[in-house]
């Protein structure tokens, strides 16, 4: 559990209002590069070093949509919701395709499904599901949660051990809307795609202002690196000359709002010459 303090109320009808003096959080060949930078956004800063804020509740009903861009051209939208059902538990959707041009080179599509349940500030997941569709490639990975025996249950009839903290790659944002996280620091956390789990270092990178959908905005940037890529890095820093896969590092940046419940508002992949972005254009239940 992520201790702090401060509040964020929110609704399907109305703003989040954060109190004074705290913050709160509302907030995915070209086919597989789509999907690499919706991915990123479900992955998103689960926590940091510094004591976090603690938002009071999630939105009964959140939809946020996102536009994917790659230098500058327009290739796709990422759609997310988030529904509270009648019995306490969160369903939680997200739905990544082309559009323009994009969509004459490939009709893949990606979908993640996922629900989980809220015990103060933890967010504890039930099961989740990603598919891809409208290619050879396609695949359905299905995992479930099962904290009496602290087992991950695949779909191919795989288990692991439940590790503490583990959130799938879309709950994960939630978990960051009840501890928001806004200061500097570090943190290691597992995440499952559905078929495995690999562990990510979330980087405080400091702030930075940005025009966004709510006006011009100081945003909170964050780094999300895998720990093998992370490890990777120190060697390369280490070697008087370093081998050629050291010259292009992979980043992945995190734009994040206090002022609107440190709603995602960008994303943005570098690698080589390519640079994806993707930009929220919309949002509801905020």
């Amino acid at each position: 559990m992520i201790h702090g303090s401060g509040a964020c109320y929110g609704s399907a009808n109305g703003p989040a209002t954060p109190k004074k003096n705290f913050a709160c959080i509302n907030v995915y060949d070209p086919a597989s590069r789509l999907m690499m930078i919706a991915r990123c956004c479900l992955a998103l800063l689960l926590v940091g070093s510094a004591p976090p804020v603690a938002a009071a509740t999630l939105p009964e009903k959140l939809e946020l949509e996102y536009d994917l861009t790659r230098n500058g051209i327009g290739i796709g939208e990422v759609s997310r919701t988030l529904q509270r059902r009648t019995n306490g538990s969160y369903v939680h959707t997200m739905w990544t395709r082309p559009t323009g041009l994009a969509r004459l080179l490939t009709q893949t599509e990606w979908r993640e499904e996922g629900e989980f349940i809220v015990q103060g500030t933890d967010v504890l997941p039930r099961r989740f599901s990603g598919t891809r569709t409208g290619d050879k490639r396609a695949y359905e990975h299905r995992v479930a949660f099962n904290r009496e025996k602290s087992l991950l249950l695949f779909s191919n009839a795989a288990s692991q051990p439940l590790p503490r903290d583990i959130q799938d790659q879309s709950s994960a944002i939630y978990a960051l809307m009840l501890n928001p996280i806004a200061q500097a620091g570090e943190h290691i956390l597992p995440l499952t795609d559905g078929k495995d789990i690999e562990m990510y270092r979330f980087i405080y990178q400091g702030k930075e202002s940005l025009p966004t959908l709510f006006g011009a905005h100081e945003a909170v940037v964050i780094r999300r690196v895998s720990q093998k890529q992370f490890e990777h890095e120190q060697r390369c820093r280490t070697q008087t000359k370093p081998d050629a896969d050291c010259k292009e590092p992979d980043d992945f940046t995190l734009w994040l709002l206090p002022e609107k419940c440190y709603v995602p508002v960008k994303l943005e992949r570098r690698r080589k010459d390519e640079t994806t972005t993707m930009a929220l254009r919309a949002a509801r239940g905020l």
